[in-house]
């Protein structure tokens, strides 16, 4: 693989024989006004087509092998437009680690959006995410409302959660990397990841 990053590198510009795809994913925190909920947001532009990322985005039963900090999860009930998940991981804020424990309502809105509500655990999550497809590439807007159960630092939580979200989108691009790679026999770069919050 380090050669293939390298090979890509130096010719890829002139050969034009394999796409070097780049994304930034940049994450907005803020707490909401009154001290509640934690606002996450962020807006991807990925070079999969949409089944590609569709697939990675609602592979529940397999996310504990490639998004951080998931360590299991169970698929309770699942049919054609819902899905509800048993999500059990870990929070890492700065030395801190908080077990969670959160159970997932899914509900797929359209063949385009879904939305996600906890209905059970240690982590209130509120999540709404968009996918809009342009060809070959697809767009994704994911906004979110956690409020966790556990102590969460006044002034640099929101920036605290807003990484940890940003470390698991990492995976998920990382996953569709992966599979598009093995899919197509090439190699692709991601090249940079953001961040943004107040």
């Amino acid at each position: 693989m380090r050669g293939c990053f390298a090979f890509l590198a130096l010719f890829a510009t002139l050969a034009g024989s394999a796409p070097v795809w780049a994304e930034t994913i940049a994450i907005e925190a803020e707490r909401e006004s009154g001290g509640g909920a934690v606002k996450v947001q962020t807006r991807l532009a990925l070079p999969f087509d949409f089944a590609e990322v569709w697939d990675v985005l609602n592979d529940y039963e397999h996310m504990p092998r490639f998004v951080p900090d998931i360590h299991r999860a169970s698929l309770i009930q699942a049919d054609k437009n819902h899905k509800v998940v048993k999500l059990d991981g870990v929070t890492t804020l700065l030395f801190l680690h908080f077990p969670i424990e959160v159970v997932v309502d899914v509900r797929y809105l359209s063949d385009r959006r879904i939305s996600l509500k906890s209905v059970s655990g240690n982590l209130d999550v509120r999540a709404d995410v968009r996918l809009d497809s342009d060809g070959n590439s697809t767009r994704v807007t994911y906004v979110a409302y956690l409020q966790p159960s556990f102590w969460l630092p006044p002034v640099i939580g929101p920036y605290l959660i807003g990484q940890q979200i940003r470390r698991q989108f990492e995976g998920q691009v990382a996953e569709m990397h992966r599979r598009y790679d093995a899919k197509h026999g090439s190699c692709t770069v991601v090249a940079k990841f953001g961040y943004s919050g107040s």
